[in-house]
This record gives structure tokens, sequence and C-alpha cells, in this order.
């Protein structure tokens, strides 16, 4: 049916356009050990000279989401300067977060995209990630966000507030 091509061909051109990155100069490949053939592409816009990021860290971010064929200046969620960076944990392992009546409480966990990017990242460091459907929201609809959605962010982490304690050694995830 007319729906399942529309959707077929919109995967194709996400993964396409992901795929596309790979050739782009300006582009590096970033994965964390362990993470198997998982992988976003990053550009680095500004080098940072902070400390590293870790796993079990939480963190305070400004970003701005898009996709694909998004429009300049269209972003389906930000946290720009002008307003108050995003407060989240980089993993599960140092996330706090639970729903009550619909609400989120906590420190959120990012999606898995996010994790692997953070690990990589110091502090003062501002990015533009790629993220895959398979390491984004996959093939379910998010808010406004497509399935099958290539997910384009542009990350400065502001600050590391914290390590969690009792989570996995740092050390077991080095961020190169």
């Amino acid at each position: 049916d007319s729906d399942d091509a529309a959707v077929e061909a919109y995967k194709l051109k996400n993964e396409q356009a992901f795929a596309a990155k790979a050739n782009d100069p300006d582009f590096f490949k970033v994965s964390i050990q362990g993470s198997g053939d998982n992988f976003v592409y990053a550009k680095r816009i500004k080098q940072g000279d902070g400390p590293v990021i870790y796993y079990n860290s939480r963190v305070t971010a400004y970003y701005k989401g898009w996709l694909i064929d998004s429009k300049e200046g269209e972003y389906f969620d930000q946290r720009v300067p002008y307003a108050a960076p995003a407060k989240l944990a980089v993993s599960s392992a140092s996330s706090n977060a639970y729903t009550s009546g619909g609400v989120t409480y906590g420190v959120p966990a990012p999606i898995a995209g996010w994790t692997i990017a953070l690990q990589n990242m110091k502090v003062g460091d501002k990015w533009e990630v790629w993220i895959p459907q398979t390491l984004g929201y996959g093939a379910n609809d998010y808010s406004s966000i497509p399935g099958y959605s290539t997910l384009v962010f542009e990350i400065e982490v502001i600050e590391r507030t914290s390590e969690v304690a009792g989570t996995t050694d740092k050390e077991d995830y080095p961020t190169s």
C-alpha cells in the first residue's frame, strides 16, 4: 500500500543521508568500547578544554535537534543559551528519572546516540551529531518525529555536574 511505500522511502532517505556522512571530511565516526557496530557521526564545531564525560556522569548542555529535511531554524527540540540548559544523565546508570501522573521527575537519560556522543566529548565541546534511527527513536513515531528518522543535534556541553556513586567504574568506559 502507498503508506508502506512512503514509510520505506522515508527510511531509505534517512539511512542514505546518515551513510553519506562517512564521505564528508568534516565528520568523524564516534563509538564507545563495547557498543559493537553502533556509532554516530560528529563534526567538531568548538573544541572544549574541560574534563571528559563518563558513562556515569551527569551533564548540563545546550542543544538543538532537527531532522534531515528540516528547514533552517526548524527544530523539533532545543535548549539554547537564552534558555535554561538541559540537565541529563549520560546513561541509564546515572539517571534517577521517574514518571508520576504524566510528569517526569529527576535526571533523565538521553537516547542511545547521545550516550555514545557524550562519552567522547569534553566540557566546552560543541558538536553537530548525526544519529541513526537505531540509536534514536527507531521505527516508532515520537512526538513530532516520524519513525525511522535520522536525528541531527548540535550539542554543547556546559558542565559535568557529577559522577553517580555506585555506578560502574568510569575506567571501564574509555572515551576514545
